[in-house]
């Protein structure tokens, strides 16, 4: 009796990798490279609403959105992070990720996608699964262990150790008032309301000024009539 690897359900692993991650880099370049038109989309008055069907302030809407994430720093960071994950090599391996047929694409179009060469992965397993493995698994340098890591640091959602999204915008579930985004439009909202109080505060006083201003000039006109008529009266 003998065994054999499964090499074709590695390889579809492998497959369904590559296709994850160039779907999940597609969508994250669309984000950081979008047309920022949400600056000719200020958000909707009530009245403006009202005035509109559902259809329109959902498209509006849309377009609000648009751009919100242009050459943002930490979905910059996070792509970088697992570029610079791919590259590694592992001592021992053997092998790099381009010795197993997997590259990025040469295309700036494709903005780091990988392409996948079945024949040469194929080799790979069959002559060095071993290594194969440890590029991927090893503790320290494992392929697929510094992705994860590079994921958690963007993307974990403990309350503890928070990745650097949920940091700055949280979650539905996870420290939807306890991050940076929330913290700014907090600020943002006191710092309105402090004006509103110095604006309501001046405004009374100008207005106190003004009565008083112009009751002093009544009381001048008064006097100026009551003058002018004593002068009139002794003529």
């Amino acid at each position: 009796m003998t065994t054999t690897k499964d090499t074709d359900k590695i390889v579809e692993g492998f497959k369904s990798f590559v296709e994850d991650y160039n779907k999940l880099i597609e969508q994250l370049n669309d984000r950081i490279n979008e047309s920022a038109t949400y600056k000719k989309y200020a958000p909707l008055t009530e009245e403006q609403r009202k005035s509109m069907s559902d259809r329109e302030v959902e498209l509006w809407e849309e377009k609000a959105k648009e751009g919100l994430l242009r050459n943002d720093s930490n979905i910059s960071s996070f792509l970088s992070d697992m570029r610079t994950a791919l590259y590694q090599s592992v001592d021992g391996a053997g092998l790099a990720l381009y010795d197993m047929g997997i590259e990025t694409s040469d295309s700036w179009r494709d903005n780091g996608k990988l392409i996948l060469d079945e024949s040469k992965l194929n080799a790979a397993i069959s002559t060095n699964l071993d290594g194969v493995k440890k590029l991927m698994t090893d503790k320290e340098h494992g392929i697929g262990v510094l992705l994860d890591n590079a994921v958690k640091a963007a993307a974990n959602v403990s309350t503890g150790s928070p990745g650097s999204l949920v940091s700055y915008a949280g979650t539905k579930a996870v420290l939807t008032t306890d991050n940076s985004l929330y913290q700014q439009l907090k600020s943002v909202s006191n710092t309105l309301a402090n004006l509103n109080i110095r604006y309501e505060s001046e405004r009374t006083r100008y207005w106190n000024q003004f009565t008083a201003m112009e009751q002093a000039i009544s009381n001048l006109n008064n006097q100026s009539s009551w003058l002018t008529q004593q002068f009139s009266s002794g003529s």
